[in-house]
């Protein structure tokens, strides 16, 4: 469980910001490259997704085709 900046202080512990701050920067920074990589794994999925559409657009078409010529 985290304590709270003034919890640490009030119990008499050493805070070091410096080490503090950067313990968060880096934290930020991985976050920064979590995100960057999921975002670059939506954009690779929204392709695949519009090519699917593609592919289903298409069978679509060709289906109704054969349908029509099996109903003369």
């Amino acid at each position: 469980m985290r304590l709270f900046y003034q919890e640490i202080k009030n119990n008499g512990f050493i805070v070091d910001l410096s080490e503090l701050s950067l313990f968060s920067l880096e934290k930020l920074e991985e976050q920064f490259l979590y995100i960057t990589q999921l975002n670059k794994k939506i954009k690779s999925q929204d392709a695949v997704i519009e090519s699917q559409d593609e592919k289903i657009k298409s069978l679509e078409e060709r289906l109704l085709k054969i349908e029509v010529l099996l109903q003369k």
